[in-house]
Order: structure tokens, then sequence, then C-alpha cells
């Protein structure tokens, strides 16, 4: 997050920044940038994210959309991760967003927003709440559990054993939220995990890996 400290400037300009700038733009006099910064710096912002201009005219940066921004969120996940999100929303709406809103009520108490730059960090904080309850209860609307039934391929749930050039190796497919390479734990739209879905004992199946092509032979189906 990048934030701007900028010396007062007709309002029609602090409008225009502001709205640019995604509320991450506050006003301060002279005088008031010392406690500014140091407001920022208890609240968790990084010094080399706060930028002070007094340039009226200049451009403000606007964000693009990224790559994957509107790319749906694979829904596959086992029970216990479902439980461990339903667990973080509830805790969202009971305990972090609550306490979150006395805060901008006890800083907004204050007087000039325009000024108070621990309130303006207190709202952001709230808003990220707001988003990662509303983020996480779309979410939970969609998610399919992974239940692995007994047909003898490989499936989302499923542990293989499987041989690649010569060595044993086990991975347990899931979705891709779930994903931990480092304990074996692939996502079913992995290159390896999609090529092993629905194969079955004695089969072997190819990959393209560091720019070859590698046999992979399913030697066990837990």
């Amino acid at each position: 997050m990048m934030i701007l400290i900028v010396i007062p400037a007709p309002y029609q300009v602090r409008d225009k920044l502001q709205r640019e700038s995604s509320n991450n733009c506050f006003w301060f006099s002279g005088s008031r940038i010392r406690p500014a910064l140091r407001s920022f710096s208890e609240g968790g912002v990084r010094d080399d994210s706060v930028h002070i201009c007094n340039k009226i005219d200049m451009q403000v940066p606007i964000r693009k959309p990224g790559k994957y921004t509107h790319e749906r969120r694979d829904p596959h996940i086992t029970r216990a991760k479902f439980n461990e999100l339903k667990d973080e929303l509830e805790h969202l709406k009971t305990v972090k967003q609550p306490r979150a809103i006395v805060e901008v009520k006890r800083l907004a108490e204050m007087g000039d927003f325009s000024e108070n730059a621990a309130y303006s960090i207190a709202k952001g904080r709230l808003r990220g709440i707001n988003d990662r309850i509303n983020i996480l209860t779309e979410y939970l609307k969609h998610v399919v559990i992974i239940s692995p039934k007994n047909t003898g391929t490989v499936q989302l749930g499923s542990k293989v054993t499987v041989e690649m050039n010569g060595k044993e190796m086990v991975y347990t497919i899931l979705g891709s939220s779930e994903t931990d390479p480092t304990t074996g734990v692939i996502s079913h739209q992995s290159p390896l995990g999609a090529a092993l879905m629905g194969s079955r004992v004695g089969d072997t199946v190819e990959i393209q890996l560091a720019g070859k092509r590698v046999q992979v032979r399913i030697v066990e189906l837990i």
C-alpha cells in the first residue's frame, strides 16, 4: 500500500487525489506531519510506503486490475479447510469487526478527519476486515467438499504413490487453495495432478517437466 501525505491544496485537488489513490491520501499542515508519520508507523505501515508531496498538480498512479483479479477461486476444499474458514469468518464477525467499529467511532470523535491519521488507518483496517468477511461469505456459498469415493481411480482427495525418474514419491491431490509441495500436497490443476486424475494403478502418464517429457507410473492408490 502506498500512502501519500500532501501539504494542503485546494479542496478540488484534494478530492481528485483522494479518489484516485483509493483513500490512502491524507492532508496535514507542516506541524502535523511528524505526528502523522509516527501514527502510520505504529499502525504497521512501512516507512518506504509513505511519500510526502507538496505538488498539487502531480499525477497519482492508478492501480490497474491484475491478471488474476477476476479469476474464480477453486471451490474444492477438504472438510478441515471448510471448518477453518468458517471459524475465521465467525471470529471476524464476532470479534475483529466489532472491535474495529468501536475503534473507528472512538477516533472519529477526535474531530477533523483530514488531519487524523489514526482514524484513517483504523478505517482502512475496518475496510479490510469487511472485505475479508465478504470474500469468505461468498466463497463458502460455493465450496465443494472433497469426498473421495472408492472407484479405483485417482481423484480429488486421493493419496497416490508414483514412480518418476526411477524414484517413488507420494502425493495427495487436493484443491489449489490447499496445495503444499513441501509436504507432497499438489493441486488437481497442476500439470502432475491433472495428468494423474482418472488414472488407475499400473497406468503410466506423461507430463512436461523442465522442457522434457517425463513418464510417471502409478504404483499405489490409497
